[in-house]
């Protein structure tokens, strides 16, 4: 009986294709054809950027805070361009984005802008307004040292890559330079967030690199909602549901209704009767309730403070991620994972328990069925989404400007005059005070 009912459906489908697919069929190509052209449009845009990586040679005595490179996203903040439907939908354009990146190089530490062409002269302006004393110049693409495809014979590097993950919603902001300061009582008691990770990169040895990528993009204010919603979910304050057609139209006509008959014949005989708004009521009685931030702890008044902090601030959609990269002829097990450990340990000091946090989203791991396989494409595809700079490729999140500025900034007296001899200047040559010995 079953089978004859599977029949009958599998029939009836079968008769309303037929009888429809010459409507269907032009709607669908339609569809496949104008994304194949969108995507085609969208590849043909990124080229057209010509990105340049722009080094940031530090300043031997560097007294700013971070503050000053929350200045420099600020300025960041003005590549947000307002497109049309035209230019999004049949154009192919869209928001472009700009790449922090701090790389270990066998010792040396480096600091990297990578950038579309044309917002090269923004990036350079920027730094120089904040850190007058540094050189910014254009070098080579430091991945190009690792081949696209990971799968060749012989490949003379052992390779771990991660994105990084918020283990909370994004609106919940992570630790920044902002409550380090507040927690130093002394100037020497002042701690730079990036002098752990700083400290690991200028530890490498031979053979070995680290490269750390910040992806920001402006967006514009509508990522804040979800921060104001959480905070009203945490002061239990219940959300303004919107009116449908019947409140809007039968509920509100029946109430006005009912409102003029009876204000009409309790009030109309002794003058002319006060009509109310419609709403106006409620709306008053919902304003004149005492505000729910007097009912909560200090440490929950602290959590809706910092969210309102956080997206108070200019906002970027950003993405994050850390690879690891050793030589096989210097390969150590033990030093190579040891490397993930201390990124960890290095990352958890912007987390917080009641606030956000940052950890490893495993990208490299496989175990069980066909695990060298499953792991050299996860491979392959850590280290093809760090060298396109992706920001369409997983999950992304939001961060304001004070918490990227805590993550990507010129370190205080940390590092001094980091060497660059690594990598080749493709415009310039490195500054005459650089050492090279």
């Amino acid at each position: 009986m079953e089978l004859l009912i599977l029949f009958a459906i599998f029939n009836a489908i079968k008769i309303a294709f037929l009888a429809s697919w010459f409507y269907i069929a032009p709607v669908a190509l339609f569809i496949f054809f104008y994304t194949a052209l969108i995507d085609y449009k969208e590849g043909l845009f990124k080229q057209s950027w010509d990105p340049v990586c722009l080094a940031i040679n530090i300043p031997s005595e560097n007294l700013r805070t971070p503050f000053a490179m929350e200045q420099v996203f600020s300025a960041f903040y003005g590549i947000l361009n307002d497109r049309d439907w035209i230019e999004n939908n049949w154009m192919g354009e869209f928001q472009e984005w700009i790449s922090c990146e701090i790389v270990g190089i066998e010792g040396n530490v480096i600091f990297i802008i990578w950038t579309p062409k044309k917002f090269q002269n923004l990036a350079e302006s920027a730094v120089y307004a904040q850190y007058p004393e540094a050189e910014v110049y254009e070098i080579e693409n430091y991945t190009d040292i690792v081949p696209d495809s990971l799968t060749q014979e012989k490949f003379p590097y052992e390779i771990w890559g991660t994105d990084l993950d918020l283990k909370k919603k994004d609106c919940y902001p992570l630790k920044t330079y902002v409550d380090y300061e507040k927690m130093a009582k002394t100037e020497e008691a002042v701690v730079d967030p990036l002098a752990g990770l700083v400290e690991v990169l200028a530890n490498l040895r031979q053979g070995e690199q680290i490269w750390f990528q910040i992806i920001v993009q402006p967006v514009k204010e509508d990522w804040k909602k979800e921060g104001e919603k959480e905070i009203k979910k945490l002061m239990k304050i219940p959300e303004e549901k919107k009116p449908g057609f019947y409140d809007t139209v039968v509920g509100r006509g029946v109430a006005e209704f009912a409102d003029f008959v009876y204000k009409g014949a309790t009030q109309g005989p002794f003058g002319v009767p006060e009509w109310d708004t419609f709403g106006e009521a409620q709306k008053d009685e919902r304003n004149s309730l005492p505000s729910h931030m007097l009912y909560l702890s200090p440490g929950q008044r602290e959590v809706v403070e910092a969210i309102e902090r956080n997206i108070a601030k200019l906002g970027f959609r950003s993405k994050m991620r850390v690879v690891t990269i050793m030589h096989h002829d210097n390969y150590d097990k033990i030093r190579f994972k040891e490397f993930q450990a201390k990124i960890a340990g290095v990352l958890a000091q912007f987390g917080s328990i009641d606030l956000n946090s940052l950890n490893f989203k495993r990208r490299v791991s496989a175990h069980y069925v066909l695990p060298e396989m499953r792991k050299s494409k996860r491979k392959k595809e850590v280290i093809k989404e760090y060298k396109n700079r992706s920001l369409s490729d997983g999950k992304q999140f939001h961060y304001n400007a004070e918490e990227l500025a805590t993550l990507f900034h010129i370190p205080l007296n940390v590092v001094k005059n980091p060497q660059m001899k690594q990598i080749a200047s493709r415009k310039a040559q490195a500054p005459p005070s650089l050492p090279t010995g």
